[in-house]
């Protein structure tokens, strides 16, 4: 018979029902609050700038050996210049990031 028990206690549910507390199913998600969404744009950060420092240096070397410079002066001048532009990008990146906490 439990069956029948089941459908009597469903029956008297739905007769007398009690209220539930209701929760809010939306939450705001704030990104500046999660730990892992704070390490992964770090590692990202991290990256692009070594991805960026290696393109640019090759490049710059290229554009230098074309204009037939000594390959030393070459290479340390696109050294100098993708580290001089990862530094620009940093002040810019942080000037941006204050600009929009101030509002």
């Amino acid at each position: 018979m439990p069956v029948r028990e089941n459908v009597l206690r469903d029956q008297e549910v739905l007769r007398n029902p009690q209220p539930q507390p209701v929760e809010n199913p939306f939450t705001q998600y704030d990104p500046s609050q999660d730990p892992d969404a704070i390490e992964n744009r770090y590692e990202f950060y991290y990256f692009a700038n070594l991805a960026a420092f290696s393109l640019m240096t090759i490049l710059f070397s290229f554009i230098f050996l074309s204009l037939e410079v000594a390959s030393v002066w070459s290479i340390s001048g696109a050294i100098l210049i993708s580290l001089a532009f990862l530094q620009a990008s940093r002040y810019v990146r942080k000037y941006y990031e204050n600009r929009s906490k101030v509002r």
